[in-house]
């Protein structure tokens, strides 16, 4: 397995681990991963309930999340 981040050191990992794996016949896993912003703080809910319209995702399982 290798990381990348898209950097040009990223890129010159991704070669040579091609290159090993070409050589000795082996496979690998390119892996990538960037922060998203698709999981908002605030979920608006349909169903009202006493204390309002939306569940706040408690900030430590929002930061465990990210």
């Amino acid at each position: 397995m290798v990381g990348t981040d898209g950097s040009e050191n990223a890129e010159r990992a991704v070669e040579k681990i091609r290159d090993m794996c070409e050589r000795w016949n082996h496979e690998a896993v390119v892996f990538h991963s960037y922060e998203h912003h698709m999981l908002p703080k605030n979920i608006p809910i349909s169903v009202p309930i006493s204390y309002g319209s939306s569940y706040t995702i408690p900030p430590s399982e929002y930061n465990r999340i990210r």
